[in-house]
């Protein structure tokens, strides 16, 4: 019976390692298990693991593919490289891990954030801002002080 116990104990240990807590605008939070998150709602973020990182990258970091077909950190200073994002990374990750991101729905880790900002790719390497880069390339709006809104068109 004991080691039933310590067997299920275990199990549990292991099984919440694979949630994230996901907050939401209007301050309520949820365990999300991260290999089955759903696109585009309100209450539920859209990561995915969209290939191989070439780079370290930090979370809220702008996110392209390359030709080689991994992922860095985007920048507008040319137009391939704009049309090459594919959305924000939602955790500090390493070269050669998978890339987690979103392209489309609610980031909502942020602070001070104005409702109704546009957030554009800068000139520096994984940077989004208020200001564009030498290629226009609108990335997200402000929601609320703690959320944006990613789209990937």
């Amino acid at each position: 019976m004991e080691n039933d116990l310590q067997n299920i104990e275990e199990r549990l240990s292991n099984l919440e390692k694979q949630f994230k807590w996901h907050n939401h605008a209007d301050g309520y939070s949820q365990p999300v298990f991260t290999p089955q998150l759903v696109a585009g709602t309100a209450n539920v973020v859209q990561p995915l693991y969209g290939g191989i990182l070439g780079e370290n990258v930090t979370n809220g970091a702008a996110l392209m593919v390359k030709s080689d077909g991994k992922i860095y950190k985007a920048d507008a200073t040319s137009q391939a490289n704009a049309d090459a994002f594919v959305g924000i990374s939602i955790q500090d990750s390493v070269a050669g891990e998978n890339a987690l991101f979103i392209s489309c729905g609610f980031k909502t880790d942020y602070t001070g954030l104005t409702p109704g900002t546009v957030y554009y790719l800068t000139n520096t390497p994984g940077v989004i801002g208020t200001s564009p880069g030498t290629v226009t390339r609108k990335v997200a709006v402000a929601i609320s002080p703690t959320t944006l809104m990613i789209n990937l068109t």
